[in-house]
């Protein structure tokens, strides 16, 4: 509320509570009526609280959709992987002592140093399609699939995450048409988390 309080009102002497002129071709209006300073504040005050309390509501919404669509065990994603280790080394688990948790969703850390990379840019490091199996997000009907946190591949510094196991490694299937299966799992996946 203290920014209200520093509105300099030699400007405006409509907020002073005085009348004023304006001219419409030569002809004068006069005001009579002075806008009131306090209403004026409460306006703008009840501005701000509507702007803050729809951005609470969509961060809400998104800690939900987040909830309901990743890929978690006990809220813990990538099967406790650490995700900044994907991009400096391997894939490594992280110790659940290092745990930060954005939006609603626990990821584990190797050690502090990935915390801290991970707080400044979590969105970088965060797997795509909620850590679903990308080929699967990106087939015609998609699907939530499983991975294997340790069949992976980084494309322009995102992590992607597939399903390899039982001598299926979709990886292999990705890699003979990405683009398609990329375009397809972004549209799924949007989909699937906004409608």
């Amino acid at each position: 509320m203290s920014y209200l309080n520093n509105i300099s009102l030699t400007n405006y002497p409509i907020l002073r509570g005085e009348d004023f002129v304006a001219s419409d071709k030569g002809r004068s209006l006069k005001n009579q009526g002075a806008v009131n300073l306090n209403l004026f504040k409460k306006v703008i005050l009840l501005f701000f609280l509507i702007v803050n309390l729809t951005s609470f509501s969509q961060a809400q919404e998104s800690k939900e959709t987040r909830l309901a669509h990743f890929n978690l065990n006990k809220n813990v994603a990538i099967q406790g992987y650490d995700p900044v280790a994907y991009f400096i080394d391997k894939p490594t688990k992280g110790q659940s002592s290092i745990q930060y948790k954005y939006n609603g969703v626990v990821y584990y850390f190797r050690t502090q140093i990935n915390k801290r990379a991970f707080i400044k840019t979590p969105t970088k490091y965060e797997p795509m399609y909620g850590g679903w199996c990308a080929y699967a997000m990106g087939l015609e009907k998609a699907d939530k699939v499983s991975v294997n946190p340790t069949t992976y591949k980084i494309i322009d510094d995102k992590l992607y995450l597939f399903y390899n196991k039982l001598g299926i490694n979709t990886l292999n299937k990705w890699n003979k048409d990405e683009s398609k299966y990329k375009n397809k799992a972004d549209k799924n996946w949007n989909n699937i988390c906004f409608n």
